[in-house]
C-alpha cells in the first residue's frame, strides 16, 4: 500500500510543482476533504475553498514550475484505506521575476482510498524557522491539533473497516434469502463436528413438491415459504443445533450430542409444525426428513451420503415422513 500512496504522492507533486496544472492538481484531492493548510497559514475544510486557494496559488501568484528536492519522506499505512505522508523538501521557483528558494518546507498529507484511487483528504505545509514559542513557523500546538484530527480520522476509518469486515464475513457465511448458514458455512461446521469425539445427529429435510409451489404461486411466494420455514426452524429447534440451507429447498440440521430417540423426536415435532404451516396465499407444504447419527469412522461425505439416502427413502415412501439410516 505504501508504494501505491507513494505513486499517488509523486503524481500530485508532478501536476502541482512541475506542470502547475490546476485542474489536474485538484483530481488528487478527495471531494470530502477534511482539512487544507496553505502557505499563508489559511485553513479550509471543503473542496471548493481548496480549489480557490490553489487557483490563486497556481494561476495568479506563482504560475512558473517549481523545482523541488525531497530530503526526508515517511509514508505510513495504518489501516487498509488510509495512509499518511510526512515530507521535508527544498524548493526553488520564480515569482514576479524574483528567484525564491525555501528550505525545510514540510508537508503533512493524509490519503484515503476512494473507488480504488488514493486521494488527499488533508494537506498541510509549513515553513519552519528559528523563531520559537507562539510565533514559531512550525508551531507544536498546531501539529498536535492536526495529529489529533488525523488520529480521529484513523479511528473512524478503523471502525468503518471493522464494520465492513463483519458485514463481509456475515455475507460469506449466510444464505442471503433465509439468513441461515449457507453451504460453505455448513461444510466447515460439519468438518469440526466430525473431528470432535462427541456424538452428532444429522437431519436433512426437503420441502415436498416445492417446484409446484413455484410454478403455481410464483418464485416470490416460494421464497416467502423458505423464509417462513427458516424462521420456524430457528424458533423451534434448540440453540445447540446448527441450521442451514443446504441448497434450493433442502435444509441441513446438525444436533450435537443427540441420541437417535432425541433426533427422531425433534424431527417429528418439526415435521408436524411444517405440515401445520399455512401461507397467506393458501399454500400448505410438507417436508420429508432423512436422519442419521455419526459413526466413529465417518467423514463429511459418508455421513451426508447416509442422510441423503434416508431422505430419498422418505420421498419414495410417500413424502411427509421421517426415515432413519443406521
Amino acid at each position: 500500500m505504501e508504494s501505491e500512496i507513494y505513486r499517488a504522492l509523486m503524481a500530485y507533486f508532478d501536476d502541482y510543482f512541475d506542470k502547475r496544472d490546476l485542474k489536474r492538481t485538484m483530481t488528487h484531492f478527495s471531494q470530502h476533504i477534511t482539512g487544507f493548510g496553505s502557505s499563508m497559514d489559511e485553513n479550509t475544510y471543503d473542496f471548493e475553498r481548496c480549489y480557490s486557494v490553489f487557483e490563486r496559488d497556481i494561476v495568479d501568484e506563482a504560475p512558473s514550475p517549481i523545482e523541488y528536492k525531497i530530503e526526508q519522506l515517511k509514508i505510513t499505512n495504518p489501516v487498509k484505506d488510509a495512509g499518511f505522508v510526512s515530507c521535508q523538501m527544498a524548493i526553488k521557483t520564480t515569482i514576479q521575476n524574483q528567484h525564491i528558494k525555501l528550505n525545510d518546507l514540510r508537508y503533512t498529507l493524509a490519503f484515503v482510498l476512494e473507488n480504488g484511487q488514493w486521494k488527499i483528504a488533508q494537506k498541510h505545509l509549513s515553513f519552519p524557522s528559528k523563531v520559537n514559542y507562539d510565533d514559531e513557523g512550525y508551531p507544536v500546538k498546531e501539529l498536535e491539533a492536526r495529529n489529533e484530527a488525523l488520529s480521529r480520522m484513523v479511528e473512524q476509518k478503523t471502525t468503518d473497516l471493522h464494520q465492513a469486515l463483519e458485514e463481509i464475513k456475515h455475507l460469506a457465511n449466510h444464505d442471503t434469502l433465509t439468513g441461515l448458514a449457507n453451504r460453505l458455512s455448513l461444510d466447515a461446521s460439519l468438518e469440526q463436528y466430525i473431528e470432535s469425539p462427541d456424538s452428532l445427529g444429522i437431519m436433512m429435510l426437503d420441502v415436498d413438491g416445492f417446484k409446484s409451489v413455484n410454478d403455481t404461486f410464483g418464485h416470490l411466494n416460494g421464497d416467502d415459504v423458505l423464509k417462513d420455514l427458516a424462521h420456524l426452524m430457528k424458533k423451534q429447534l434448540p440453540e445447540s443445533c446448527a441450521i442451514g440451507r443446504w441448497g434450493g429447498d433442502e435444509f441441513l440440521i446438525m444436533c450435537p450430542a443427540a441420541s437417535k430417540d432425541e433426533l427422531m423426536a425433534l424431527s417429528e415435532s418439526l415435521r408436524q409444525s411444517i405440515a401445520a404451516y399455512h401461507h397467506k396465499k393458501g399454500m400448505n407444504v410438507t417436508a420429508s426428513f432423512g436422519l442419521t447419527l455419526k459413526h466413529p469412522d465417518d467423514d463429511s461425505q459418508t455421513i451426508i451420503m447416509r442422510c441423503d439416502k434416508a431422505l430419498y427413502k422418505a420421498k419414495k415412501a410417500g413424502k411427509n415422513r421421517i426415515q432413519f439410516d443406521q
